[in-house]
């Protein structure tokens, strides 16, 4: 492990995150970076709530934990691993511990146990002796690498009586997805010895390969989807949600925008059960017949399109791309006009999906040309009338508006072989 760089990285006083950005040390992302809170982060933890972390490592987790609870108790068997997170998390409620679980005397037990990248082969007795520090009504959180079945198989033998298994994908070290349906490379189950979870949730979602200021959580439970901030900078860009509901409500012939409601610095939009716009790849003349009939609901404005006019909100997307006489433009546009944004439920269409609307002329050709790309229809754009040259202008576009997302040159954008 670099050590003395992480070491050096804490004393400096420099923006964590940028730091981990700049290094291509894989040490460096796997105990330092901010997105490995992801794992945790979306959890609820009852008031006043004792935590134990085993395997606290470097204190990835240790700090979001310290903003959950009461009180956290951080056990790592190395020295080195304990110093560091002593220098990351200066918290009043966190106390480090030095030691193998099997030898410490712990007279105390816990709301909550977390077991984070434990091999396998060593969980079978920090289970057994997890059980004995955890109060009764009390939630084991274990995570890591690999099949979920033997864990399964240890908590159930530990007296877990009731178990909820979770899928982080890619994996349990920058899950970008919290699934309850789909098995990946890795597992989370939160244990418990009664019925009662204080996590109720089917699916995880971070967009957190963006700017701080537009990451964001989204949480699907039975009956509502939930969006929260993933920074303290998002709140905005949250609130914003519910101004894009009122600024599309007006502008389409038969879609439905579905409600959405703060609440603190939650939105919160209904759940809707129907069939997702998106056309299924067939041969060219069928899906080209209905994507044309998807672009004819999506693209069903009530106004007709002006010619466009460049403004300072478009600049400060776009750049100074040049945009060729004769474009169209809404005086509102839903940019992200993609068809899994819409459902249909019944006899009407929903917008399900309102992020990114603009209040400013974006020429009607380049946001139709988003939603044929993401539709898969690449290979027939030219059947929708677009030339080579269109092509390479709305494509500078498109990398223009990714990159006012994730960055200049797409900076929060993580690949996972920068850590393994």
């Amino acid at each position: 492990m670099s050590a003395d760089k992480i070491r050096a990285i804490l004393e400096s006083g420099a923006d964590i995150e940028d730091a981990v950005l700049a290094s291509d040390d894989k040490d460096i992302f796997y105990h330092l970076s901010p997105l490995r809170e992801n794992l945790l982060s979306w959890m609820d933890f009852k008031e006043d709530a004792s935590i134990l972390e085993i395997n606290a490592e470097c204190g990835a987790l240790t700090g979001l934990l310290c903003k959950k609870a009461k009180h956290v108790t951080a056990v790592d068997p190395s020295k080195e691993n304990c110093a560091i997170n002593a220098l990351r998390n200066k918290y009043d409620n966190l106390e480090i511990i030095t030691g193998e679980l099997k030898k410490l005397k712990l007279t105390q037990t816990f709301d909550y146990i977390t077991i984070v990248g434990l091999p396998v082969k060593a969980l079978k007795k920090t289970i057994a002796k997890a059980a004995t520090l955890l109060n009764t009504a009390g939630q084991l959180i274990l995570a890591g690498e690999g099949d979920s079945k033997l864990p399964e198989k240890l908590l159930a033998k530990a007296g877990f009586k009731k178990l909820k298994v979770c899928y982080p994908a890619p994996d349990h070290i920058v899950p970008l997805e919290i699934r309850t349906d789909t098995r990946s490379g890795s597992f989370l189950i939160l244990a418990k010895k009664d019925d009662n979870f204080d996590q109720e949730v089917t699916y995880i979602k971070f967009a957190c390969q963006r700017k701080p200021e537009f990451r964001i959580v989204t949480g699907i439970c039975e009956d509502s989807v939930i969006k929260s901030p993933g920074t303290d900078k998002a709140t905005d860009h949250i609130k914003n949600l519910a101004s894009n509901k009122d600024k599309i409500s007006s502008i389409y012939k038969s879609i439905v925008p579905v409600d959405c409601e703060l609440n603190g610095n939650q939105a919160v939009f209904p759940f809707i059960d129907g069939q997702s716009l998106t056309v299924p790849q067939t041969n060219d003349e069928e899906f080209i017949q209905g994507v044309t009939e998807a672009l004819g609901k999506v693209f069903g404005y009530k106004e007709e399109p002006k010619p466009f006019v460049i403004t300072e909100g478009f600049k400060k997307i776009f750049g100074d791309v040049q945009i060729p006489e004769g474009e169209l433009a809404y005086s509102v546009t839903n940019i992200d006009s993609n068809f899994d944004n819409f459902m249909v439920c019944g006899d009407k269409t929903c917008c399900i999906d309102y992020e990114w609307v603009f209040d400013f002329p974006v020429p009607v050709r380049y946001v139709k040309y988003r939603t044929l790309f993401y539709a898969g229809a690449s290979s027939v754009l030219d059947s929708f009338g677009y030339t080579e040259e269109d092509i390479r202008l709305f494509h500078s576009m498109e990398i223009a508006f990714q990159q006012y997302v994730s960055g200049e040159d797409f900076k929060y954008i993580i690949k996972p072989s920068r850590y393994k």
